[in-house]
């Protein structure tokens, strides 16, 4: 017990500016025999967020009032998602509004005209929905809306854009402290049968067999033990694994990886075997490095990253989206080399479809392994976007191929919608800059991807969310960043994500805490302290970006940036202007525009710097660019008559003008130049 309270059946979930109508509903449930809890007596003492932690998790049923305010609260829509994964959740209407697109497959009960009595039959239905999500009466729980209601709501009318979901600056990968988009979901799976198969009731047998290091000046004394709880971390976090704790032998019948670690050429190197079940020899034996100055979290990089290609290489899935399979040996090899490319330093779009043909080849009912070749052939797309006519016959031909073996593979339903949507071109089109449509379409496979298997990793979830974020929808996107970070905490990018969007919205304050809390557990991350500057910028903070980048081993820009930033500091004009036109020289030579550049052009009044460059790789690689106008401080860039002109080109205006899709920076009176054309 904390703060002296009781844990209750029901936890209330709203926004405090509904208090009124959550107080009348908690004193009707408790008027009706249940036993409900809100956060009506906690006081400043308390350890506010640790009491809403353990009140939610020790609820049986979670009542997510929903409202026009309640709808864009972060918090509601974290507890939110935390109830729906444990199966606990229960939405109540208590005021017309549209609810957000990641709930919308469940009915809510409308309570909208305030009776919360006897004399209204939803009351009865409400009390009769928590009886059941109480006692685990599936049967009599409400059923689900139709994905095809949802979408129909969620896009009221037709329109004609669109965002890119994938493409090569969208898809980061997760390496060791770098977690992308598509990281590792651990899908269930079996009992080993030597051929291909598929078994939606069994699990994973997996080992570990502790891993050993070796002592040196670099190893601190508690390394080990760090590594291996880390490791059995990672894998208990993945549902549907079974780790098993190893006796050190070899289990023929499961997936096992063993290793030892030490240091050498300035590194902690890990050397793992990571084996499949039937075959002797190990399926792959990956060398995963980190620089000896990340000492602070080589021992988590290490295992997350171990952990990583363990649980890939076991569940045949680097996503949430496919169905339980067990692979056969000619598949389960390349398979398992593709599982370490995709968490290698080295990563190569080339040798990494070259490995999933191979896995198609020998496995070619294996839903997932063409969803994945058709992720990469998009990587090829974006390179050579004047050969697209055949890239987009060959991703055509794999998610196709993917979603006739499994209808619901979630990888094969966001590659359609992005196809559907034009965010791969248009056939006979050189350019990827295309007026974009279909998004009724698109938003319905949307949902489903996101809706229709429980995730590990929460990775559609991020696509989804990136693709609102680059319509300019970036409160909306919040919603699915933070069921990647509660799925995955390890999830760099997302964890970067969220403290850039928040500035980007203007609450600094709600950003600083997201990155202090992510630089907690992981202070050598470069992708964090990258947020640290973009944070600094947003607040024209020259001196504080400065210290940062100033301190930093070289990388791509900080000979262009550090001038610039001194020159602001200094509030010298000229030698701004000077090292502006530096600054977008070396971007003119990049395939996209990196954000803070972008940002320190936009922010000392140079965003004419970055029209060119802007104009340039949207003509290429078509909305895709549109991400860099959201970012902090970039309201000089959406001003400028280029950016309305791609807007009006991409046929974006059209989006933004259906209910509920206006962009974050064209609500609560905005008028900046774009939005009085909506």
């Amino acid at each position: 017990m904390l703060g002296g309270a009781a844990v209750s059946e029901i936890f209330v979930s709203y926004k405090k500016e509904d208090r009124a109508v959550a107080e009348r509903l908690v004193a009707a449930l408790r008027a009706a025999g249940k036993d409900s809890w809100w956060d009506d007596a906690l006081t400043p003492h308390e350890a506010w967020d640790a009491m809403i932690e353990r009140q939610i998790a020790a609820a049986r049923v979670v009542l997510v009032l929903w409202s026009p305010r309640s709808v864009h609260s972060d918090w509601v829509r974290s507890e939110a998602h935390y109830a729906q994964d444990h199966h606990k959740m229960v939405p109540v209407l208590v005021e017309a509004c549209s609810i957000p697109l990641a709930f919308m497959l469940r009915q809510a009960v409308d309570l909208t005209d305030g009776k919360f009595d006897e004399s209204n039959p939803n009351w009865s239905k409400l009390l009769a929905w928590i009886d059941a999500v109480h006692t685990g009466d599936v049967d009599a729980i409400p059923d689900a809306v139709s994905a095809e209601t949802a979408a129909i709501a969620a896009v009221p009318v037709k329109a004609a854009t669109g965002d890119r979901w994938l493409g090569p600056a969208s898809r980061p990968r997760l390496i060791a402290i770098a977690a992308g988009i598509f990281a590792i979901a651990a899908l269930a799976f079996f009992a080993f049968r030597g051929a291909l198969g598929f078994d939606q009731g069994a699990h994973p047998d997996v080992y570990v067999d502790p891993i050993k290091v070796a002592a040196g000046p670099d190893i601190q004394s508690d390394f080990a033990q760090v590594v291996n709880d880390e490791l059995s971390a990672q894998l208990n976090a993945a549902s549907r694994i079974t780790p098993l704790d190893s006796d050190g032998q070899r289990h023929a019948d499961a997936y096992q990886m063993s290793g030892n670690i030490r240091t050498g050429e300035g590194k902690f190197i890990l050397f793992a075997k990571i084996f499949a079940p039937g075959i002797a020899a190990p399926v792959i034996s990956p060398r995963i490095e980190v620089p000896l100055e990340e000492r602070a979290t080589a021992a988590k990089q290490l295992a997350t990253t171990a952990a990583g290609m363990l649980r890939c290489t076991a569940t045949a899935s680097d996503s949430s989206g496919s169905q339980i399979t067990v692979l056969p040996e000619k598949a389960i090899r390349p398979w398992a080399q593709y599982c370490q490319m995709n968490y290698s330093d080295n990563y190569d779009a080339a040798t990494t479809r070259g490995y999933l043909l191979a896995v198609v080849a020998a496995a070619p009912d294996f839903a997932n392994g063409w969803a994945n070749l058709a992720e990469e052939t998009v990587d090829g797309l974006f390179q050579k976007p004047e050969d697209g006519d055949k890239f987009r016959a060959e991703i055509r031909k794999a998610y196709g191929k993917a979603l006739e073996l499994d209808p619901d593979n979630q990888k094969g339903l966001i590659l359609k919608a992005s196809d559907l949507l034009g965010l791969f071109g248009r056939d006979k089109s050189k350019s990827l800059f295309v007026p974009l449509d279909n998004f009724a379409e698109a938003e319905r496979l949307a949902l489903l991807a996101n809706n229709v298997r429980p995730s590990d990793c929460g990775c559609e979830a991020i696509i989804y969310g990136r693709a609102l974020a680059q319509f300019g929808q970036l409160d909306e996107s919040l919603t699915y960043v933070r069921k990647v970070i509660a799925n995955d905490p390890s999830n760099l990018f997302a964890q970067w994500y969220l403290a850039v969007t928040l500035a980007a919205l203007g609450r600094d304050y709600e950003a600083s805490q997201a990155l202090d809390a992510a630089q907690k557990s992981w202070p050598d991350s470069k992708r964090l302290i990258n947020a640290s500057v973009v944070l600094a910028l947003s607040q024209r903070d020259w001196a504080r970006a400065l210290e940062i980048v100033s301190k930093q081993k070289e990388f791509p820009g900080k000979a262009e940036l550090v001038p610039l930033l001194e020159a602001a500091k200094a509030g010298n004009a000229a030698g701004v202007a000077s090292a502006a036109k530096i600054m977008s020289a070396s971007i003119s030579k990049l395939d996209s525009i990196p954000a803070i550049p972008a940002m320190a052009l936009s922010l000392t009044g140079h965003e004419a710097e970055l029209v060119p460059q802007f104009v340039r790789l949207t003509e290429r690689y078509g909305v895709d660019t549109f991400k860099v106008a959201w970012l902090p401080g970039m309201q000089a860039l959406r001003a400028r008559p280029e950016f309305i002109q791609a807007a009006k080109r991409a046929n974006l205006y059209a989006y933004w003008r259906q209910p509920n899709h206006l962009p974050d920076a064209c609500k609560g009176g905005s008028q900046e130049p774009f939005c009085k054309l909506i």
